[in-house]
């Protein structure tokens, strides 16, 4: 009986875990993706390394609001 409830603690806590490296891995993806559209944008449009900058704090807004939404989510 005891060692049932210790694995539903263990699963609840590895859910857990589970969420926060989610939620953590799709901002560092928005904010790479940013860095790179922005690098593409450099490249195409030549605007002296201001287009990774404002493509990084893009993707960075981006992937906060989705942090937010899911993490809104996951804790309701």
């Amino acid at each position: 009986m005891n060692s049932n409830k210790n694995n539903s603690q263990s699963e609840k806590m590895l859910k857990k875990y589970g969420i926060a490296t989610l939620l953590i891995f799709e901002l560092v993806v928005f904010v790479v993706l940013g860095y790179f559209g922005g690098d593409f944008l450099d490249k195409k449009v030549s605007l002296g390394g201001l287009g990774k900058l404002f493509g990084a704090i893009f993707g960075f807004i981006v992937g906060f609001y989705k942090f937010y939404t899911d993490a809104k989510k996951f804790l309701s």
